[in-house]
């Protein structure tokens, strides 16, 4: 059992990730149970304490996936996990990972990242995982601590206007995320002392040989594409946290120059928006901003 005292501001994270339900026997006790780590927790809006029920263990991996909420429970400062053991046996190796394809608004970016023991032992404690499980918030958080290792991450902003150029008249969608992860590998794998390379299942080994011969890349690269790889590899995980953060940091540029919230994804919503800033703006400026691709969207 642990027991916290909380702020209103780490009360108000906690309800967003945790939906707690109102006991209606207790008044102003908040009740939350996760059968995923097996944890119970209630929340007294009078005193402000939080009262964190589990076994030891269930406790541990419940305080190391929820890191950013309890950065100083000191049940963070543990032995390495079973996935830390099985990455000490694979590095040295870079991971990649993108963010921003699904959206309408906004880059594709990509992000390789350099896992070797050093960087290891700075972040196995640290939550990595699939920035999709993760809140915008919490990347916001997260990314700023892997970016302070400058000589561990390598990225490429695809911006609205590269992507439109190339998209379509010269490459399908997977080639041209081919073709800026072979331009990320080849001025980076060279200075470092690994060509294991292990990236997010976009494609698989065979297709990436030949979109490389197709665009004359002429890459000798290795990759090893794995579904999911975000939850099973640190560098891969890492990667996508650092692009998703990148992503976000470009979409608020968007926010700010149309002086309104630009919405993620590609849903019905997000078209209708494109056409009120097409007849607001025009679409020459517009169409700076987004990706062509979808359907709907071309003036």
């Amino acid at each position: 059992m642990k027991i916290f005292k909380i702020t209103e501001k780490q009360r108000q994270n906690l309800f967003v990730k945790f939906p707690f339900q109102k006991q209606l026997k207790q008044h102003n006790t908040f009740y939350w149970h996760g059968s995923e780590w097996g944890i119970t927790m209630h929340f007294y809006f009078t005193s402000y304490k939080l009262l964190i029920q589990g076994s030891e263990k269930n406790l541990t991996i419940f305080f190391k996936n929820n890191y950013l909420l309890f950065p100083n429970e000191q049940t963070l400062n543990l032995e390495m996990s079973n996935n830390t053991l099985e990455e000490k046996d694979k590095i040295p190796y870079f991971g990649g990972d993108e963010s921003g394809v699904g959206d309408l608004f906004g880059p594709i970016v990509l992000t390789v990242v350099y896992l070797d023991l050093a960087f290891l032992k700075v972040i196995q404690n640290l939550p990595i995982q699939d920035s999709k499980q993760l809140t915008d918030a919490e990347v916001k958080l997260l990314a700023p601590k892997l970016m302070e290792y400058k000589s561990n991450f390598f990225f490429e902003i695809v911006d609205n206007n590269k992507f439109n150029l190339q998209f379509g008249n010269s490459m399908n969608l997977k080639e041209l995320i081919t073709f800026y992860y072979v331009k990320i590998l080849q001025r980076t794998v060279h200075l470092k002392d690994s060509k294991q390379i292990i990236i997010d299942g976009y494609t698989t080994s065979r297709l990436f040989t030949k979109y490389c011969l197709r665009l004359n890349l002429g890459s000798a690269f290795s990759v090893n594409f794995v579904e999911k790889a975000e939850n099973k590899h640190l560098a891969v995980g890492a990667a996508s946290i650092i692009s998703r953060f990148l992503f976000l940091q470009e979409m608020d540029k968007i926010s700010q120059y149309f002086q309104r919230p630009i919405l993620l994804g590609a849903n019905p919503k997000v078209k209708i928006l494109v056409q009120e800033l097409s007849h607001q703006y025009g679409w020459d400026i517009l169409q700076r901003f987004v990706k062509l691709n979808y359907k709907g969207v071309k003036n």
